[in-house]
């Protein structure tokens, strides 16, 4: 969730939960060509070169006010238009989260990139946690 107090719009691309095996083929395809890795997060895609992909797309302007939640699944990624106040959360409405640890930790480790499990496995015993 992405809120945006004041300043320069913000434009945003996204490829619904349903496009994400053809958006990790395109990054997996361009990104050779880039000698990049896709977790690297380093470039933007345009919503015509992925059309050519299968990949349907979603283009947001945020203006100061507006709030922008990326539905879960869902990749994302845009930039700022000029000098801007924002603030960004991630959250999970998944009640089972902790076990969803483990299918994503082998959804990132298939693409060379690590999920910090431990942390997050920490981070909830301490909440559950009475001082």
């Amino acid at each position: 969730m992405n809120f945006l107090y004041s300043g320069a719009p913000k434009y945003w691309i996204s490829a619904p939960s349903t496009s994400t095996k053809n958006v990790w083929i395109t990054i997996q395809e361009l990104g050779k060509h880039l000698h990049m890795k896709p977790y690297e997060k380093r470039f933007l895609l345009s919503p015509q070169l992925l059309s050519q992909y299968n990949v349907n797309t979603v283009e947001v302007f945020q203006f100061p006010g507006d709030v922008v939640i990326s539905a879960a699944g869902a990749t994302h990624g845009g930039f700022n238009l000029g000098c801007n106040l924002a603030e960004a959360v991630n959250f999970i409405d998944h009640g089972d989260w902790v076990n969803m640890i483990d299918e994503m930790t082998e959804f990132y480790q298939s693409r060379d990139v690590g999920v910090p499990r431990e942390i997050m496995l920490m981070a909830e015993s301490i909440k559950n946690t009475t001082i």
